[in-house]
């Protein structure tokens, strides 16, 4: 069997040497070749980003000799097999529309229209889009706070479990794991509550695409038991798999409840009747990579570089780097309780926003995201030693104004709004009835519209959410001045 069947079915389309009378436009050759005028600047573009005749001819979509992302039959399907092979799964689409395409495919196959569904207040903004295309109803949980980090962590077994007893109507659970800055989620306690209550459990695991390939990280939903098996895995390998941006895998693990056809419609209703073959081959070569012994080998050179960089950081006083040892679980997780290839940082006197502009700006260290209390940095398996001392030396310039050792005073839990829902998010974002109002004049009034503040992605306001006063301090963080209200439906 072949081990790269996609792109040896781009190889061999490319000997047909057909002249191309379809899309995409640009028929294999770099746009602007043959204007020397208009298009110099076009062609000059075409050299920055790498493109070459040999790129653009493999730049394909459904043609006769490839396969059909909507019913794969060909290399397209060997492919997700391989890969689900890989994944020790039972089945694996590949998806052009990121993550976000694939949670919405599953809670489309997953539910009916008005059912409950639990969620963290940390989801990503995707799982609400879901909820509007499914026209599912939200039951929202509070997620655990560290308060020495300023960061929210995972949802708790004993939330979900007093969730689920006190809405036995809930069909279900979408979580995050790990979070942005790579706190892992108790996997086997959650697991385990869904089969005895019955619930469907999605895990939302497009950060976590190494997980499995490596003890020391945190456990991935692929490697459950399939007495314990989650109903589908959503994974990004663009994000440290190496795949191209806006690739994606949806995994169907073994003892996953959700029909593989069913999906494969959701699917075949949300994404594109055009999907780049750059983007499915890319899927491919990251999993040929994975399975590779000198993907193997690589993983355990950068963790070691990690290990170092730990140690560096650890003499520099005034930095607070966070650690597996700092998230307490006190269930199930036999794991690493965080992704240690992210480094989140706290400095002693400067905020997170302050560490991450001045390094981006005098060490030429670009940031994932910050916060006020800290900044989250994500290192890559392409990362060199020379780029790791870069970055250890980037945060030697940041001494502070005091000799003292930094001590994390705990920062106090936000005020979580647990939001009152008003309206099913479905019939709030369809209704015609509203207006736009001042922030500070809308308290009372169901959100029309879906308020995020990204990164990370977590929501402050979901269309048919009552506006409270508490929304104000959040709002004004993300810069929101107006909100689109129902007019029809103050609370």
């Amino acid at each position: 069997m072949e081990q790269t069947p996609i792109i040896s079915a781009l190889l061999h389309y490319k000997t047909f040497n057909r002249k191309r009378f379809h899309v995409p436009g640009h028929s294999g050759i770099p746009v602007g070749s043959n204007a020397p005028t208009v298009d110099t600047m076009l062609t000059t573009l075409n050299q920055a980003l790498g493109f070459s005749p040999t790129l653009l001819e493999m730049d394909l979509t459904e043609l006769d000799g490839l396969d059909v992302l909507s019913v794969p039959e060909g290399c397209i399907a060997e492919s997700q097999a391989l890969t689900a092979s890989a994944f020790g799964v039972a089945h694996t689409f590949y998806m052009v529309n990121g993550a976000s395409g694939g949670l919405h495919a599953c809670l489309l196959a997953g539910f009916q229209p008005n059912d409950a569904i639990l969620l963290p207040r940390n989801v990503h903004r995707s799982v609400l889009a879901g909820l509007i295309l499914a026209g599912l109803t939200p039951i929202w949980c509070e997620p655990t706070w560290h308060a020495e980090w300023g960061l929210w962590g995972g949802v708790s077994p004993s939330v979900v479990e007093e969730a689920f007893k006190q809405h036995p109507h809930i069909q279900g659970i979408v979580i995050t794991h790990p979070t942005y800055e790579g706190i892992a989620t108790d996997l086997i306690a959650i697991a385990t509550l869904c089969k005895t209550y019955h619930k469907r459990f999605i895990v939302d695991e497009a950060h976590g695409v190494l997980f499995q390939w490596h003890q020391a990280l945190p456990l991935s939903a692929c490697q459950l038991p399939e007495a314990l098996a989650a109903d589908a895995v959503v994974q990004s390998p663009h994000k440290t798999g190496g795949s191209l941006t806006q690739s994606a895998w949806l995994h169907i693990p073994k003892g996953s409840c959700l029909s593989i056809a069913k999906v494969q419609q959701a699917l075949n209703h949300l994404q594109t009747t055009s999907p780049s073959y750059l983007l499915l081959a890319s899927l491919e070569l990251a999993t040929t990579w994975m399975k590779s012994v000198g993907f193997t080998q690589q993983l355990q050179r950068h963790l070691l570089r990690v290990q170092r960089l730990e140690q560096q950081l650890q003499t520099l006083r005034h930095i607070a780097l966070l650690r597996p040892h700092h998230i307490q679980h006190t269930n199930t997780l036999t794991t690493a309780a965080l992704d240690n290839t992210r480094f989140y940082i706290r400095h002693a006197t400067l905020t997170g926003d302050t560490v991450a502009e001045t390094l981006e700006t005098t060490a030429g260290l670009a940031y994932e995201s910050c916060n006020p209390y800290g900044v989250l940095y994500i290192s890559q398996l392409q990362h060199t030693p020379a780029d790791f001392t870069a970055f250890a030396n980037g945060l030697s310039t940041l001494q502070p104004t005091v000799e003292n050792a930094l001590t994390l005073q705990p920062i106090a839990q936000p005020n979580f709004v647990m939001p009152t829902v008003v309206i099913n998010p479905r019939d709030a974002f369809f209704t015609a009835n509203t207006t736009l109002l001042p922030v500070s004049q809308a308290i009372g009034y169901s959100s029309a519209e879906t308020i995020v503040r990204c990164p990370p992605g977590i929501p402050i306001l979901l269309p048919g959410e009552q506006i409270q006063a508490e929304h104000l301090p959040q709002l004004g963080l993300a810069g929101i001045t107006q909100v689109s209200v129902i007019t029809n439906n103050p609370f």
